[in-house]
């Protein structure tokens, strides 16, 4: 016998039995080596960040476009950021400045100017590494994230 009722199952990331339950603002993201969303914050630390760029780090932020990290030197509006991102890179490498390729940990890789200072790491599935940073620093930040993500 049907009783009319309709069971309703939360969609992940709105505060149902999901692993972003807590959050309902917030998309899941899942952890590197599953194939979805990455949370960009755990794939460098703050001290790996604090080690690359030599001063003292203020808590890395997530903001949810991206989602993106934002790491922050102490006192100072400059921000390095970090994203794992699906986008049709062939488009933005047309009209990035200054475009250099090279290499980060095995993958092929573009630093240059596209807005700002930019290290893009090319990852399988359409996936890029986006790292806002001049290049030395962006390849950094690239070698140590792709350390926990797979590609």
């Amino acid at each position: 016998m049907t009783t009319g009722a309709v069971a309703h199952r939360a969609a992940s990331g709105t505060g149902g039995n999901s692993s972003n339950d807590d959050n309902p603002a917030h998309a899941d993201v899942a952890s590197a080596g599953e194939g979805g969303p990455v949370s960009p914050c755990k794939l460098v630390t703050r001290s790996q960040a604090q080690a690359i760029v030599g001063h003292p780090l203020d808590a890395p932020q997530e903001a949810p476009l991206g989602p993106t990290c934002i790491y922050q030197t102490k006192g100072s509006a400059s921000a390095i950021t970090l994203a794992v991102e699906s986008i049709d890179f062939a488009t933005i490498r047309t009209h990035m400045q200054g475009r250099k390729q090279t290499e980060v940990a095995g993958h092929r890789a573009y630093c240059g100017s596209y807005g700002q200072q930019m290290t893009y790491v090319l990852l399988s599935g359409g996936r890029v590494l986006n790292v806002t940073a001049p290049c030395p620093l962006g390849k950094r930040f690239a070698a140590a994230a792709l350390a926990h993500l797979r590609s």
